[in-house]
């Protein structure tokens, strides 16, 4: 299992999309994802806001394994969204800070299930810690438009914890 980190952060912004499972002809979260990815990355290539630094964040506003698919929520966002131009369905909002477990995914999407399962079922467990009511993220560091060899990715994943005593 990749090393786990605890860090802490402070609240920042980003502009994101937001797509529930109905949004898309699959009716689930993957097609929530899908559809919010699609907007988001429809914006950014038509703004020309690509750039060395800039960085996304996927986050699931519900847990899609305890909501109906039709109902599952995914927002996909880019980080440090300075006077961007506006369009609609763009909200502008806040990643949450505080402390995070924080996994590095490196390749590609369809095996970051199983560093979820790892962080979820193998590390949180013989952690101590307790999980924070928020919802967990996927900050994209290198990712296609940027590097387009799969192997060559790189996604944090976030998981929110209570704040030690």
């Amino acid at each position: 299992m990749p090393a786990v980190e605890i860090c802490v952060i402070q609240p920042f912004p980003v502009a994101f999309f937001q797509r529930f499972g109905r949004d898309h002809p699959l009716g689930n979260s993957l097609g929530a994802a899908q559809s919010a990815w699609q907007a988001i990355s429809t914006y950014v290539e038509d703004h020309k806001l690509l750039g060395p630094d800039t960085s996304f964040i996927g986050l699931y506003r519900n847990n899609h394994f305890e909501v109906a698919p039709p109902d599952c929520c995914y927002e996909a966002c880019v980080v440090e969204p300075l006077a961007l131009p506006p369009a609609p369905g763009l909200t502008l909002g806040n990643i949450c800070g505080g402390r995070y477990a924080v996994i590095r995914h490196h390749g590609a999407y369809e095996t970051m299930g199983d560093t979820w399962k790892a962080l979820y079922l193998e590390w949180l467990p013989r952690s101590g810690e307790r999980l924070r009511r928020m919802p967990s993220f996927e900050w994209c560091r290198v990712f296609p438009p940027a590097q387009p060899s799969p192997d060559a990715w790189l996604t944090e994943l976030w998981l929110p914890l209570e704040r030690q005593v």
